[in-house]
């Protein structure tokens, strides 16, 4: 009987090690600049992971927006926001997807979100692609131009077809179901289409 309880403790131990997380805290820094008369006219807001080298990227960030658009944002009449708040969205077996979510705004009626993202293998320190989670052949473009066509009011025509065909790589993060590739506002669609996104699973059905 001992024996038994201790082999199922043995195969829980195993199959919890193999699925393990990485422990990730997560934090925040933040910048505004102000005007001779108390007024706030930029701020730039960050959260980022503590692990790569995230922490340098957000100092990297929040120091090449207040050098580019302070001098802007003190003649304007209108406060400038800048944030970039990255979301865990795979951590299993040393490899870490995050998508990193952008925002700014300089005036409008509306800012501009975008995103970036990267997956890496933490103990190897590869970037990873998608061929490393999935072993069948993907035509990405060939699905979103399949999406352009079949939501035509969505998009901008043909002409979506041919940006999207400027785009080298369609950028993607990974899920607990399979990978999410994206294009951002502006790169093929209005603005009110927002994000163009496709769920490719991991397993084809």
């Amino acid at each position: 009987m001992k024996l038994k309880i201790f082999t199922i403790l043995l195969i829980m131990l195993i199959i919890s090690s193999c699925s393990m997380q990485i422990s990730i805290t997560m934090d925040t820094k933040s910048e505004t600049v102000e005007a001779a008369d108390g007024r706030i006219v930029l701020t730039v807001d960050v959260t980022y992971p503590k692990i790569l080298d995230y922490e340098k990227q957000a100092d990297d960030f929040i120091r090449s927006v207040i050098s580019d658009y302070s001098e802007d944002a003190l003649q304007d009449d209108i406060m400038y926001e800048f944030s970039m708040d990255c979301e865990v969205t795979y951590n299993k077996d040393n490899v870490v997807s995050i998508l990193e979510k952008y925002y700014c705004y300089l005036g409008g009626a509306h800012g501009t979100p975008y995103y970036h993202s990267k997956t890496v293998n933490i103990k190897t320190g590869e970037n990873l692609t998608p061929a490393d989670f999935i072993d069948r052949e993907i035509d990405v473009k060939q699905l979103f131009i399949d999406l352009i066509n079949k939501n035509p009011d969505d998009f901008f025509g043909e002409e979506s077809i041919n940006m999207l065909n400027e785009i080298n790589e369609i950028q993607f993060f990974v899920t607990e179901t399979g990978l999410t590739f994206y294009v951002n506002p502006y790169d093929i669609a209005p603005y009110s289409t927002g994000f163009v996104m496709i769920d490719v699973p991991f397993e084809n059905d």
